[in-house]
């Protein structure tokens, strides 16, 4: 400053002299206007340095008054406590993880195996077997360019949980059960949350089998952001009793109807975000049970800027879905088409089409529409390289037809003109005589006393009418029968010729027959011995195609064994384990 000045006083004395030259003054005026700026430059410095310290004492203050609260009052000379620094870990694997566990720690995850379900629960007293447990200020990040893999094989539990715990963060990884399953069997959760605060999930991918993307009970304060939620078992987010939620940048994807759901949640945000359903409905909001938003059936896409329904805010969402439906759609103006996915216990991930006829309708363009939409299907997903198995279910008045895993047709209906079908059939055996048969037909039980079988016959089973087999060349009544101490059990009579047989392994065509007294005993003893049942009162058995005894019993209903003879003539039981029962 006082060079400044004297600066500008030689400047002012010269130019009154007269005799300094017009180069040196334009000289001086630059070099004052260059002390002027480094000036201004310091006097910034300086503000800048003072706010600084103003926000470290801040700091210092709150760090003070947050060790008063830990010891319980003002710090004493001998016993205080330290507040523990926030460390940064560097882990591999799940055992390393939970054993470090800890709250103020940033956790950088390498690739490697994070099973929880591998780990002791004893490693860590932050680790209950399930979910970390009290914790604040943790970070958990995936240290690779792409996510990094955080799986679970264990079906039953949620990939990564957290109970009673603030301030946690979530970033750069892909969050899953591992091998998916194929048939609806997972019953765990991908994250779950329970009383807790200040969560944040980022840049994730989130995916099922897991039953839900995101499952939260009092939660307050969720932030999850450039994330993707998908192929969920239930639903893509379940939340409840939670306030000040966000989704931002996020993605959620519908398998076949998952949805967004809240219970008892307050200020909801979801904004940028999208809503897909792809061949299906997009994912629906729901709060309290009751639909917020849902993409029309009839619209392929939608977008929308704001939406605000009670607590729950919509901001700039893109939806789209029900691309397959609409094609079905467009096949026929006068029915009804749903479509949902799901997966099959026998035959995997398979696309289920309802086709509802509003009125009676004929047997044959039932048939037709019925390949039709097949047709459709499969060259949709063949087009989407999709490897989905078709289910198509018909409704029709009271009547419905399906098709099983195997590709048998079926009529669940107590009437039907197989002339519908083919005019050749004219004389089909009426369903009322077809019952008869089958009733009579129907093998009687026995009791058992000291595991011996007693040859008395007891009829105690009720016979109903199931549905029928559709094939023209061998039409099928399918019957019912139910005894209140061995379960069901159906039987199969030729609409044409009257031959009663049995299904095995859900493939029908199997003559049936009753087993000898010594057969009977014999399964008895191999349920005795092999099998270790404790005790069976009643018995009821068939033999079926003469090589496998169907055993129905009141200790575990239906059993199956491989009748085996020898070279001698001797026969014995193989326990078949693979039999599915039942029919």
């Amino acid at each position: 400053m006082k060079k400044i000045a004297l600066l500008t006083s030689v400047i002012l004395l010269l130019s009154s002299c007269g005799s300094v030259s017009q180069e040196k003054y334009d000289e001086l005026v630059e070099k004052n206007e260059q002390l002027n700026i480094e000036l201004a430059d310091r006097n910034d410095m300086l503000a800048t340095l003072v706010g600084d310290i103003k926000d470290l004492r801040e700091e210092i203050e709150s760090l003070e008054d947050k060790l008063d609260e830990h010891q319980g009052g003002s710090p004493s000379d001998e016993g205080e406590t330290a507040i523990e620094e926030h460390q940064i870990v560097d882990v591999s694997n799940a055992a390393d993880l939970v054993s470090n566990m800890g709250s103020n720690r940033t956790f950088v995850l390498n690739p490697g195996d994070y099973d929880l379900s591998k780990v002791d629960e004893n490693l860590s007293i932050h680790f209950d077997g399930y979910s970390f447990v009290n914790l604040e200020n943790v970070e958990f990040i995936g240290n690779v360019q792409l996510q990094l893999d955080f799986l679970t094989e264990d079906l039953y539990r949620p990939v990564i949980g957290f109970r009673e715990s603030k301030n946690i963060k979530l970033s750069n990884l892909y969050i899953g059960h591992e091998p998916v399953s194929l048939y609806g069997y997972c019953e765990g959760e991908v994250v779950f949350l329970n009383n807790c605060e200040d969560v944040y999930i980022g840049n994730s991918t989130l995916y099922g089998c897991g039953t839900v993307g995101i499952y939260g009970n009092n939660v307050t304060n969720l932030v999850c952001e450039d994330t993707v939620i998908r192929d969920c078992s239930e639903d893509l987010l379940l939340l409840y009793n939670s306030n000040n939620l966000s989704f931002i940048n996020c993605e959620f994807q519908n398998r076949s109807d998952e949805h967004l759901v809240f219970n008892e949640c307050q200020t909801i945000l979801i904004e940028n975000s999208s809503l897909m359903g792809g061949m299906v409905a997009a994912p629906e909001v729901r709060m309290d049970g009751q639909v917020i938003y849902q993409l029309d059936s009839s619209l392929s896409n939608e977008r929308f800027d704001n939406l605000q329904i009670a607590t729950i805010e919509l901001k700039n969402i893109q939806a789209s879905g029900n691309e397959l439906l609409i094609e079905i759609s467009q096949l026929y103006s006068d029915v009804k088409i749903d479509l949902t996915h799901y997966d099959d216990e026998y035959s995997g991930p398979t696309s289920y089409c309802t086709i509802t006829y509003d009125g009676d309708v004929d047997l044959a363009t039932i048939l037709e529409h019925r390949t039709e939409v097949e047709k459709k299907m499969k060259a949709y997903y063949t087009e989407k390289n999709l490897n989905y198995d078709i289910d198509i279910y018909q409704i029709f008045g009271d009547r419905s037809i399906y098709e099983d895993y195997l590709g048998h047709m079926y009529l669940n209906a107590e009437t039907i003109e197989w002339a519908q079908l083919d005019d050749s059939i004219i004389d089909y055996i009426p369903i009322e005589d077809a019952l008869k048969i089958a009733h009579e037909a129907y093998l009687p039980k026995y009791n058992v006393q000291d595991w011996q079988v007693v040859m008395t016959p007891i009829i105690e089973h009720e016979t109903f009418i199931s549905r029928i087999l559709l094939d023209v060349q061998n039409p099928q009544y399918v019957f019912r029968f139910e005894d209140k101490n061995l379960g069901t059990r159906e039987l199969y009579v030729h609409a044409l010729t009257g031959e009663v047989t049995a299904q095995f392994d859900f493939e029908p065509g199997f003559g049936i027959s009753e087993p000898t007294e010594a057969l009977m005993n014999q399964a008895l003893e191999m349920f005795k011995t092999e099998l270790q049942f404790q005790e069976i009162t009643e018995i009821q058995a068939m033999v079926l195609g003469g090589k496998w005894l169907i055993i129905n019993n009141d200790y575990s209903w239906s059993t199956a064994a491989e009748i085996v003879t020898d070279g001698g003539g001797e026969v014995t039981l193989k326990v078949y384990w693979e039999y599915e029962g039942g029919h």
